[in-house]
């Protein structure tokens, strides 16, 4: 779009010039400055349009932006380190090495989930907090419509599913796990208004089969 705006703007300073320098020879004084001034009236229409063009551009790519520093924070540094530490420890409890659906109630109180087998690596149920916030801000940016939903849905959307699926929702504990069960269930409503719906959903299914030991629902039925 910045390109088409800047060939817009070349041909805008083009014209503008043919208009004022070809009618010298063709018009008198009084003439020649009524054109002017309605040439500078419409150069100035022009140029509120380009400069508005501009800032739609402008504000697209810091949506897109900001949606690709989610997924960057999501995917590297402490998000991703809570990521790898919880999903070993939920693999480790069955001996396929299946994922095992967990509360948060049990990450804090069950044996069999509340340790890691090095307490130098903290407890399970603060990397759930880590992760949980991560997906807070994301679904917060999303209602605030502060980054460009396809993208964040690209980006992010299966890792929310993902997680929604790992970290069981807990009627006992609605608000901690609020933005991630309202990002999840946006992910699927999206899913199913898009053209590529479909087969993002019989993807998410065979995430389901592959990753969890007990798969449930299968979302493809959701289209």
């Amino acid at each position: 779009m910045q390109r088409n705006l800047l060939w817009a703007a070349i041909a805008l300073v083009g014209a503008t010039a043919v208009l004022l320098v070809v009618p010298i020879w063709f018009l008198n004084a009084d003439q020649y400055q009524a054109l002017a001034t309605g040439v500078q009236a419409l150069g100035v229409t022009v140029a509120l349009v380009f400069g508005a063009g501009t800032l739609l551009s402008d504000t697209r790519n810091r949506r897109v932006d900001r949606a690709l520093a989610l997924h960057a924070e999501l995917t590297t540094g402490d998000v991703q380190a809570a990521r790898v530490r919880l999903l070993l420890r939920l693999q480790a409890t069955r001996e396929e090495g299946k994922v095992r659906p967990v509360s948060l109630d049990r990450l804090r109180t069950d044996g069999e989930f509340a340790a890691y087998a090095d307490p130098a690596q903290g407890r399970p149920i603060r990397d759930a907090n880590v992760v949980l916030r991560h997906f807070d801000r994301v679904n917060a940016a999303r209602v605030a419509g502060i980054v460009d939903l396809p993208f964040l849905h690209e980006l992010i959307g299966v890792h929310a599913l993902w997680w929604d699926r790992a970290i069981t929702r807990d009627e006992n504990e609605p608000l901690l796990r609020r933005g991630l069960a309202e990002l999840a269930t946006w992910v699927e409503r999206h899913s199913r208004t898009e053209a590529r719906g479909a087969h993002y959903l019989e993807g998410w299914a065979r995430y389901l089969r592959r990753d969890f030991a007990e798969p449930g629902e299968d979302p493809a039925a959701l289209r």
